[in-house]
């Protein structure tokens, strides 16, 4: 599950916490025991595409 913000506009703490509220509400409904989970926060910057806005992701494994 993700939850994702542009921050080139306003970010109300309120809203964050509310719309975080939401996703472990939902989260918690689809899984019972949560005692291996935990909670990320990781900020990303995207590329722009001329369908959507498409998050770097930057693989540092080994290809075989």
């Amino acid at each position: 599950m993700l939850l994702s913000y542009s921050l080139d506009k306003d970010l109300s703490c309120e809203k964050v916490c509310k719309d975080l509220a939401k996703l472990v509400e939902k989260f918690r409904q689809e899984k019972e025991n949560l005692s291996d989970c935990v909670l990320v926060i990781d900020l990303k910057q995207t590329i722009n595409s001329n369908q959507s806005l498409l998050t770097k992701i930057e693989y540092k494994g080994e290809i075989v």
